[in-house]
């Protein structure tokens, strides 16, 4: 797949690079996932290969339509896509580089070519990256802490419990307070997957946005350029819209940029 979006791009028309990509790619995975879902439904809930595609997906797609705003009049262009434009096609090297960069290789973030391009050059915010160790051992901590959850206690509440007969014997109100918890247990599975991968992102400083005032009007170094996941809003938030934006947030914005945006335009 790295190799035929890499050459989609070099050959095809670079007016519809992205959109292209976008559905091509998007075609495979679909592919993939009705294939899982028909062979092993409830292996389905692994985290597994797919989770790496779909990161790959982003990845594509937000590359494509950098390269196809390259080509396009920059007044047409939004102000972030002048930003992320890509003006001249990268070597093979240096998008296999984009694609596998290793903090986001396996769970993202996503994030757009010219921001990892300004990072490997240490150019912007990135000329004068922070120590990030006090960082780094924060964002581990908080994993460590949701694998902790997912081993410890979720096993109490499993879901393979409700497939039983003794599960429909219970008290209704029983039922409702066991799938409550037990759903909520088992996303400390992918807050510690997202946590972790923001744990690499820290430590790389990719992270790094630059200083901002704190509340007691401080200067002090933001970490939030490329956000994850929130999982104190996402649980504890009483408004829904306040949850769908805290839930897989990088993805999100590629959704934005890369799918509703192009979609509005288009029309």
């Amino acid at each position: 797949m790295h190799v035929a979006v890499y050459m989609a791009c070099k050959i095809f028309d670079r007016k519809d690079c992205g959109r292209n990509v976008t559905m091509f790619s998007m075609a495979v995975l679909s592919i993939y996932h009705v294939y899982r879902m028909v062979t092993d439904y409830y292996g389905s809930w692994r985290i597994d290969v797919a989770t790496v595609f779909m990161m790959f997906v982003c990845k594509y797609s937000s590359f494509a339509f950098a390269y196809q705003d390259g080509a396009t009049p920059i007044e047409q262009l939004s102000k972030e896509q002048r930003l992320n434009r890509v003006v001249e096609l990268p070597s093979f090297y240096e998008y296999m580089a984009f694609i596998q960069f290793l903090p986001t290789a396996a769970l993202g973030p996503s994030l757009e070519y010219r921001e990892y391009e300004r990072y490997i050059l240490l150019q912007d915010q990135y000329a004068n990256l922070p120590n990030r160790v006090g960082r780094v051992i924060q964002t581990f901590l908080e994993a460590i802490a949701w694998v902790a959850i997912y081993m410890l206690v979720y096993p109490h509440f499993h879901m393979d419990y409700m497939r039983t007969e003794a599960f429909r014997e219970l008290a209704w109100w029983k039922i409702v307070l066991y799938d409550f918890a037990s759903l909520t247990l088992l996303r400390s599975k992918y807050y510690f997957a997202w946590k972790l991968s923001s744990c690499s992102i820290d430590a790389c400083g990719l992270s790094y946005n630059g200083k901002v005032k704190a509340e007691n009007g401080l200067m002090v170094d933001d970490f939030s350029l490329i956000p994850n996941i929130d999982p104190w809003n996402f649980e504890m938030s009483p408004h829904f819209r306040v949850k769908v934006r805290s839930w897989n947030m990088s993805v999100q914005a590629w959704l934005t940029k890369c799918v509703y945006y192009r979609y509005r335009t288009a029309e």
